[in-house]
């Protein structure tokens, strides 16, 4: 090691800088278990469900128009049936006037009147190593139509055909349904059928220009998040669950929420003025719907364990440089100096205290995995500072910085709200112990260093010189 303090630090540093490198390689190992827990995690949800959708709910109205046509046909003998023909063998033809019924595009109606409210219950299911949150939930509309509006919708000669209108309710995916689905008008229950396009249900109501009010039960199974919509002229949702961090998201976030460890209760009131879809319409509006109208919450999950491994190897140097530096402090003073393997070697051992966090947190949990990780990697820095650098009784100063440095990691790893006003103030105290510790070096020393070595090499040069010139 090299006797010059200002040369030590110089060293030190960039030994600091070397250590990205293993760093580097632990946060590939991170970002590829991240990347896997991710994969198996919506697996497991599509398996489940998956991410679940009430894209809304529509009345269809067949529409029907009267056409008057003018047909040539032929003309009969009125008391035999028979074709009558010219002087020429010609038929013999007139024109008369039919009128035919032809379909025309159905109207779609949105409801009037649209509440929902949606309980989910959330479980863990487990696959390998990994924990998956999945939910169950209830969903019960209740909504009414104003279907006299449809005559506006119509021309002069279209007829609506409410005997043959249908309610059309577009979903996510049919597969997570689950138990007995059915349509309540009154006392009367409606049977629904898949939607010929297969994410949605489909019931026969009739005319519903006389009923007052409409509902419908759902029960589902999903994972990672629910969203609704507002198909209504109002529209008063809630949603509630027992799942503490939900990350609400989508075109309106909640009016009233309240978040606990307990659960949520969000609710929402949204007039149709806040959405540009019309009610009445020649279109199905459920595309309008799922880009303007849709709102709800993912299932998040803060703060996992492979996000604050990731973190911490992003925080690695700023540690790793704080150890080397404590060191080369206590180091100021003995008779042997550290040598830089050493100083590699302790930057391996921190190094290797992430891979022993997340390797552990797989298993057991991100806050006991961090406290062995952090205890044992303490433990064998202390000890080899006391044996193998000679600190002897001032290792426990090693052990003390290396607890106090994982204990405010842990604080910024837990708290990403104060990670970066931790780490500044951590980098700023770092900084001003140095700089008091270090109040009276003689930083000129390198300078002296290399004046001395530029010296030696001048005269060097210059007896190389002279030997080529001196007579042989």
């Amino acid at each position: 090691m090299f006797q010059s303090k200002t040369l030590k630090f110089l060293l030190v540093g960039f030994l600091a800088l070397l250590m990205s490198i293993p760093l580097v390689f632990v946060t590939d190992i991170i970002e590829e278990r991240a990347d896997y827990s991710t994969l198996t995690k919506s697996e497991l949800g599509r398996e489940w469900g998956g991410p679940q959708s009430f894209v809304g709910i529509v009345l269809e109205i067949p529409v029907e128009e009267s056409v008057e046509k003018t047909v040539k046909v032929p003309i009969t003998d009125p008391n035999t049936g028979e074709v009558l023909y010219t002087e020429k063998g010609y038929q013999r033809t007139q024109h008369v006037t039919e009128v035919d019924i032809e379909d025309r595009s159905s109207v779609f109606l949105l409801p009037d009147r649209f509440d929902q409210t949606t309980a989910t219950s959330t479980s863990m299911r487990k696959r390998g190593i990994f924990n998956v949150p999945v939910y169950q939930a209830t969903s019960r509309m209740v909504f009414n139509f104003d279907a006299a509006q449809v005559s506006d919708a119509l021309s002069d000669r279209e007829m609506a055909r409410f005997e043959d209108a249908r309610i059309l309710v577009q979903l996510g995916s049919n597969a997570a349904l689950r138990g007995e689905i059915s349509l309540s008008i009154g006392d009367t229950q409606v049977p629904f059928e898949p939607s010929d396009t297969g994410t949605g249900l489909i019931a026969t109501v009739g005319d519903l220009r006389e009923a007052d009010e409409l509902s419908i039960n759902l029960q589902f199974n999903g994972a990672e998040s629910y969203v609704t919509s507002a198909p209504g002229r109002t529209n008063a949702i809630t949603i509630t669950g027992d799942w503490p961090d939900p990350s609400f998201r989508g075109a309106f976030l909640p009016d009233r929420y309240d978040i606990s460890d307990e659960g949520f209760d969000a609710s929402w009131n949204i007039p149709h003025l806040a959405r540009p879809i019309p009610t009445l319409s020649r279109e199905a509006p459920f595309a309008a719907l799922r880009e303007t109208a849709s709102f709800g919450l993912d299932f998040f999950e803060p703060n996992d364990f492979y996000q604050r491994s990731y973190r911490a190897a992003r925080y690695g140097l700023l540690f790793v440089a704080l150890t080397f530096l404590t060191v080369l402090l206590l180091d100021r003073n003995t008779e042997r100096p550290v040598h830089s393997i050493q100083y590699v070697i302790i930057g391996l051992a921190q190094s290797v205290f992430l891979l022993l966090m997340v390797s552990l947190a797989e298993q057991i949990g991100f806050t006991g995995a961090y406290l062995a990780a952090a205890g044992a990697t303490t433990t064998l820095i202390a000890t080899y500072a006391h044996f193998g650098l000679g600190f002897a009784k001032r290792a426990w100063l090693v052990a003390i910085g290396l607890a106090a440095t994982y204990a405010i990691l842990l604080f910024i790893l837990s708290s990403a709200d104060y990670a970066l006003l931790t780490g500044s103030i951590l980098s700023f105290v770092a900084l001003a112990i140095t700089m008091y510790v270090t109040k009276d070096e003689d930083w000129s020393a390198i300078g002296k260093i290399l004046n001395e070595a530029t010296k030696v090499g001048t005269a060097d040069i210059k007896d190389t010189q002279s030997d080529k010139t001196a007579p042989t």
